[in-house]
């Protein structure tokens, strides 16, 4: 699940979103209040990753304790600036009832020291 959220992400269906999130799915993304609503934090998602031209995740590791995950991984891409964009995070998902009921981000760099 946590391969098909970052597949996701990275393709820019984001819509698609959808069919892998609990109605009443909860995301904490760095600097910005929870947000919980499948529709809400589609669109949340979809002006985040708006201001990106490309954007690729590599999964990199996976913690599992039962419908509990964390994934860390990085990501390489070019802002819509022309600017290049690499970062490194970590993901933790919920999983309930055969959907991602809970979303948390970390990252390693914040926009100001981005490691192009």
């Amino acid at each position: 699940m946590a391969k098909l959220f970052l597949n996701i992400l990275g393709s820019g269906n984001l819509s698609s979103l959808k069919d892998i999130f609990s109605e009443d799915i909860r995301i904490e993304y760095p600097g910005l209040r929870a947000v919980t609503g499948s529709g809400k934090v589609v669109l949340l998602l979809k002006r985040i990753f708006s201001q990106f031209e490309t954007l690729r995740f590599e999964a990199l590791d996976f913690i599992q304790d039962g419908e509990k995950l964390c994934v860390t991984w990085k990501n390489d891409g070019l802002l819509k600036t022309g600017d290049a964009f690499r970062n490194e995070g970590a993901t933790v998902l919920h999983i309930k009832n055969g959907a991602i009921d809970y979303v948390s981000d970390y990252f390693k760099y914040d926009r100001k020291d981005t490691q192009p």
